[in-house]
C-alpha cells in the first residue's frame, strides 16, 4: 500500500518590482531545497504549479490567505506556504506565512529581513534558518485526516462498546456535599 504524503504548496514571494525576482526565487527554492533535505512530505513543483494556476486564472505569486486557499484547492495541496518581500532602504523585509489547506489555518506567520547586499548563500542561510521553525508545524497525514486525533485520548471504542461497567470506590454522599 502507498503511504500518503502530505502536499506542500511553496509559492514565488511577491514582490513590487520585477527586478527582485530572482531574489524572490532564491527564497523559494531555499525554502524548497530544505523541506526537500528533511523529507517525508510531497513538494508541488513550482513551475507546474504556477501554469496550472495561470490556467485557472490566479496569479502565480501568491501574497494573501485568499489566495492560497483557492491555490490550495486548485493543486490539491495540504499546505500552501507563501511570502511576500519588500524593498525598504538597504534591506529586503519579507513574511512567510504557512496556511493549512482544509482547516484555513495559518499555523505560522515569520517575519524577518536581510540586506539588499546579501549573497544568495546568505538567503539560502536565511531561509534554512526560517524554514527549521516552520517544520514543526507540518502535520502528519493522519492529522490532516483527523486533526484532534494527537490529542484525543480514546479509553473505550465506540463501535464496541462493553454491556456493563461497574465503578468503584465512589466516596459516601456527604462527604464532599451534593
Amino acid at each position: 500500500a502507498q503511504r500518503r504524503l502530505v502536499k506542500i504548496l511553496v509559492s514565488t514571494p511577491e514582490i513590487e518590482y520585477g527586478v527582485f525576482r530572482p531574489v524572490a526565487e532564491v527564497m523559494a527554492g531555499s525554502i524548497i531545497r530544505e523541506l526537500k533535505r528533511i523529507g517525508g512530505m510531497e513538494l508541488l513543483d513550482p513551475r507546474d504549479a504556477e501554469k496550472r494556476l495561470a490556467e485557472n486564472g490566479v496569479k502565480e505569486m501568491i501574497s494573501s490567505r485568499e489566495l492560497a486557499l483557492e491555490a490550495g484547492k486548485i493543486l490539491g495541496a495540504d499546505i500552501v506556504i507563501y511570502s511576500t518581500l519588500r524593498k525598504s532602504y538597504d534591506d529586503f523585509l519579507y513574511t512567510i506565512t504557512f496556511l493549512e489547506v482544509d482547516r484555513n489555518v495559518i499555523q505560522r506567520r515569520l517575519k524577518g529581513k536581510f540586506r539588499v547586499s546579501s549573497s544568495p548563500a546568505e538567503i539560502g542561510r536565511f531561509m534554512k534558518e526560517e524554514t527549521e521553525k516552520l517544520v514543526r508545524y507540518v502535520p502528519l497525514p493522519s492529522e490532516l485526516d483527523d486533526f484532534g486525533s494527537v490529542i484525543r485520548e480514546e479509553t473505550v471504542d465506540p463501535e464496541r462498546l462493553p454491556p456493563e461497567s461497574m465503578i468503584d470506590d465512589l466516596p459516601e454522599r456527604g462527604m464532599y456535599g451534593y
